[in-house]
């Protein structure tokens, strides 16, 4: 990860449930010409969860591979995530 790359855990309440699960991690990122790419990727814990959901069934399915856009500043046009980035380059 570059010094400038920023990233966040994204946690998530699943139905039924009371307490908040991480459900995978976002970064954000400069491509060469200095474009915001964000990628998020699902934990392998939470995909073999009996009870995980899709963050977005539209743009972010339920997979082990990860996502990248650089739409709308590098977040998921559809996913309402909201990240705190505070100290990544701790």
């Amino acid at each position: 990860m570059a010094a400038a790359d920023q990233e966040c855990f994204v946690y998530v309440v699943l139905p039924e449930q009371t307490r908040f699960v991480t459900a995978g991690r976002f970064v954000l990122r400069r491509d060469r010409r200095g474009d915001a790419v964000g990628g998020f990727v699902y934990g392998r814990s939470y995909r073999e969860r009996s009870n995980a959901v899709e963050l977005d069934p539209v743009e972010l399915r339920l997979r082990p591979e990860p996502f990248q856009t650089a739409r709308m500043g590098g977040s998921s046009g559809r996913c309402a995530m909201r990240c705190r980035i505070s100290g990544a380059a701790r």
